[in-house]
């Protein structure tokens, strides 16, 4: 529906939708999404309120955007973002012009995306894929539009704004993001041997203590427990494609022992070694 708030210019689009009881407590859920054309006269200013819509998303198209926050100013220009907590006193406007792709929305793992994406207080940042963004931005207004709302669509759409969002703030292309795959590759290559903390840090030159931490960033597991997966994971490739012995796949895939793939195993898929390779496998 078109808008003719003050500031707000023609062909300016808005709309709004009334999550239901199931959206908001097992989705992404939308409050209401839009796409403005905006004069020097726009303004959006808010005090402290827990009741307002969770979270804003703004993608500007041109021009620039300004936004006064958490008691600092931050600006947006052309391909840029904005992210930040509605609940929370704000002011975001235009001296200008601009134009701007917005969505305001709650639910789900909002919470957990946006500490990830604004963590030290980055709530402006360069879009790098702005085009996959604005899709998905116009697909969630389309959602929205539609006589029957699919929330299941929206929450998916939601769902790809933010991983998006996230790939592109931690900046895959980085020398860090280099080291990460590289050490990624050395533990596939050497799945079936025992490599410490200190043996992946020093294979990318850094301190354990930074190593952890970067590589946590990049992957939400230590490197403890994402080597762990692999091990499990080529574990399952082995029991499903060979007729290779307990003993022999706890070998190969770097376990202590039997025992300890065993309990291992039990531990983290929820059966044995054996019962997987039975329930995954024919005859």
């Amino acid at each position: 529906m078109k808008h003719t708030e003050k500031g707000v210019l023609e062909n300016s689009t808005m709309c709004f939708h009334t999550p239901s009881t199931a959206a908001l407590q097992h989705l992404f859920f939308l409050n209401y999404v839009g796409y403005f054309h905006c004069n020097s006269n726009y303004r959006i200013s808010r005090n402290l309120n827990e009741m307002l819509e969770p979270y804003l998303f703004i993608l500007v198209k041109r021009g620039k955007m300004q936004l006064d926050y958490e008691n600092a100013h931050y600006e947006a220009c052309q391909g840029e973002c904005l992210f930040f907590d509605c609940r929370k006193s704000h002011s975001y406007y235009t001296t200008s012009t601009a134009t701007f792709q917005y969505a305001h929305f709650g639910g789900n793992l909002s919470d957990y995306y946006y500490q990830r994406i604004c963590q030290g207080s980055r709530y402006s940042f360069p879009a790098h894929n702005p085009e996959a963004l604005s899709s998905c931005l116009s697909r969630l207004e389309e959602e929205a539009e539609q006589k029957i709302i699919n929330e299941h669509l929206i929450s998916a759409h939601l769902h790809m704004l933010l991983s998006l969002t996230l790939s592109s703030r931690e900046s895959y292309a980085t020398e860090n993001a280099g080291r990460i795959a590289r050490c990624t590759k050395y533990m596939k290559e050497h799945i079936h041997e025992p490599v410490s903390l200190q043996d992946l840090s020093d294979y990318v030159n850094l301190s354990p203590y930074y190593f952890s931490r970067l590589f946590k960033r990049y992957t939400d597991s230590s490197p403890g427990e994402y080597f762990m997966n692999l091990r499990l994971s080529h574990a399952k490739m082995l029991l499903i494609t060979t007729s290779d012995s307990v003993t022999a796949i706890s070998e190969l895939c770097g376990f202590q022992s039997p025992a300890h793939f065993i309990g291992t195993f039990r531990k983290r898929v929820g059966i044995t070694p054996l019962q997987f390779r039975k329930t995954h496998t024919s005859g």
